[in-house]
């Protein structure tokens, strides 16, 4: 007795099945995620090859001397965009760390340890500024 009766065999595919030359897309899709992922590890070390750090980046050096020291340290910024940090009580004015900006903010600041930006003289704020802000280096409005 037979269950299943035999079949006959199959025809021949038309048009024959070649080997398929190509990617996938899942393939594809993989190799864009590692290349984003190898992208998001390379991009934050170009974005510090910049030509000339900004005021924020200037007070930020200062900020974080300033905390890793645990003295105060006093940056001067002139007219001209540059901008030297040296130790408070120094009267030569060693600096610390020195470079250009283009704000064209000048003054001296007294950076404390704890990180807080006090304006010390001559500090050029905008007119419209009511009062300053120590913690975020900015004047405030």
């Amino acid at each position: 007795m037979m269950l299943f009766p035999p079949q006959p065999p199959a025809p021949p595919s038309w048009p024959p099945v070649r080997p398929r030359h190509g990617v996938t897309l899942l393939e594809l899709m993989v190799v864009l995620v590692i290349l984003g992922l190898a992208a998001a590890v390379v991009a934050p070390a170009f974005g510090s090859l910049r030509a000339e750090p900004d005021t924020a980046s200037a007070f930020a050096i200062a900020k974080a001397h300033a905390t890793r020291r645990g003295d105060p340290l006093r940056l001067s910024l002139d007219a001209s965009g540059r901008w030297q940090l040296s130790a408070h009580g120094d009267t030569t004015a060693t600096a610390i760390a020195q470079g250009a900006d283009t704000s064209g903010v000048a003054g001296e600041w007294l950076i404390s340890p704890a990180g807080h930006c006090l304006p010390l003289r001559s500090a050029s704020l905008p007119s419209t500024a009511a009062v300053w802000d120590p913690i975020r280096c900015v004047a405030a409005r």
